[in-house]
């Protein structure tokens, strides 16, 4: 079955006549080439047929790896769990050939293998893979297919094992944040608590304060209140007699009277600025206000003993709660007031220091041991003899100060005397 080409040649040779026949190989080759090129072939077609199952299944890895990122992605934003799981069976039922994806979180087996189970009526093949971490089972994820031989292969079963493990993460995330959730709101009770506990604090320290300046206050108010009574009184027996002198002796009286009522008025105004009691939230307030009405009220302190200096530059007005920095003023003014011996003197100085307002108390009194210097701000430390002091007025200060983002800085020198910078922002 094979065409064969021959050529015919004839030549004279010495009278002899010969005939030369040649067989043509030509097609044979063609043949074997042919052949050869078929064994090609059938190699280009089986690399073909390779490189196409290796192109579907770089293509399935590629689908199974966006996969495992795109969890990866949801467990890291989002801290819904159900959310994340929602996402997770959509995506699993796009990325693999299966009927339906289910997560179920009461799973009434605590093992933690997978497992297949094939229903003989319908031939839907179930693969259950648990969601666990260490001991604890969050449930267990369920995929259905469609009965075949060998229906799930270890690339998928190694998908949703990696899948499983994200939502282990998830779950362990969202029991931490709930967790957390819990802590704080324990700690926002708890600061709540201590914020009351702190304002009955402050609240006592005032009272302890005030209950130091109760006894010169009342003289202070009493000076004036005697000299009005005196006044009455000697008005009331001029005029029982028909004293000539009623008319000119009462003019002189009512002025000194009005005097004292202005000198009454003044106090009582000036420990209504001090307790701001009408005056409980924060404000734009004149700080050298609250110092002159916390000087009114230490003036038994200072009288005939301290001589009070202040400068007073122009500073603008402050966001404060008032209560609490003319709190602060008393505290320290009135340490300042018995730090110093008889004829000491205490210097207030206000100025603006870029975006503060500075309030500087310096006395030369006693001053501050070195080693105490660090620990005057300490709750309960005092220098003071026992009855004195309660260690809390210094303390309160800086606290006060700094949730008015501000700060409170000291320097001492034992017997020079010692200095308090007060810096409020202005707001």
């Amino acid at each position: 079955n094979m065409f064969v080409d021959y050529f015919l040649n004839s030549w004279i040779i010495n009278s002899d006549y010969k005939l030369i026949i040649l067989k043509n190989d030509y097609n044979k080759e063609l043949l074997n080439n042919y052949e050869k090129i078929q064994e090609k072939n059938s190699e280009l077609e089986e690399q073909i047929l390779n490189t196409t199952g290796l192109k579907t299944r770089l293509e399935n890895q590629l689908l199974r790896t966006n996969l495992i990122n795109l969890v990866s992605e949801k467990v890291r934003e989002y801290i819904d769990t159900k959310k994340i799981i929602r996402i997770v069976l959509e995506q699993l039922k796009k990325t693999i050939d299966i009927k339906q994806a289910q997560f179920n979180p009461n799973s009434s087996t605590n093992k933690r293998q997978i497992s297949n189970e094939i229903d003989e009526k319908t031939l839907i093949s179930k693969l259950f893979i648990p969601v666990y971490q260490g001991e604890k089972i969050y449930g267990e994820i369920i995929l259905y297919r469609k009965n075949q031989q060998n229906t799930w292969q270890k690339e998928e079963i190694d998908l949703v094992k990696n899948i499983a493990s994200l939502l282990s993460t998830a779950f362990s995330k969202e029991e931490l944040y709930e967790r957390i959730e819990m802590q704080k709101n324990e700690l926002e009770k708890t600061l709540i608590q201590l914020k009351n506990a702190q304002l009955q604090i402050v609240q006592s320290e005032k009272m302890a304060a005030l209950g130091q300046l109760v006894a010169g206050v009342a003289h202070e108010i009493n000076t004036p209140l005697g000299a009005i009574s005196s006044n009455l009184h000697l008005l009331e027996t001029m005029a029982k007699n028909n004293n000539p002198n009623l008319a000119s002796i009462l003019e002189e009286t009512m002025s000194v009277n009005n005097e004292a009522i202005k000198r009454i008025e003044k106090l009582v105004k000036s420990l209504k600025n001090f307790t701001r009691l009408d005056e409980a939230k924060k404000k734009f307030v004149n700080l050298q206000e609250g110092i002159l009405s916390t000087l009114d009220l230490l003036a038994h302190e200072t009288k005939n003993k301290v001589t009070i200096k202040t400068n007073f530059e122009n500073l603008p007005m402050v966001s404060c709660y008032p209560d609490y920095i003319n709190q602060v003023f008393m505290n320290i003014l009135l340490n300042a007031c018995q730090s110093v011996k008889a004829n000491g003197e205490v210097e207030i100085h206000t100025y603006q220091e870029s975006n503060n307002v500075v309030i500087s108390i310096k006395d030369n009194g006693s001053g501050i041991k070195k080693e105490n210097l660090e620990k005057i701000f300490d709750f309960g430390f005092t220098t003071k003899k026992i009855g004195q002091g309660t260690g809390l007025g210094l303390a309160l200060a800086k606290k006060i100060i700094e949730e008015h983002k501000g700060k409170i800085t000291v320097e001492s020198k034992e017997g020079k005397g010692t200095t308090f910078n007060i810096y409020l922002p202005i707001k």
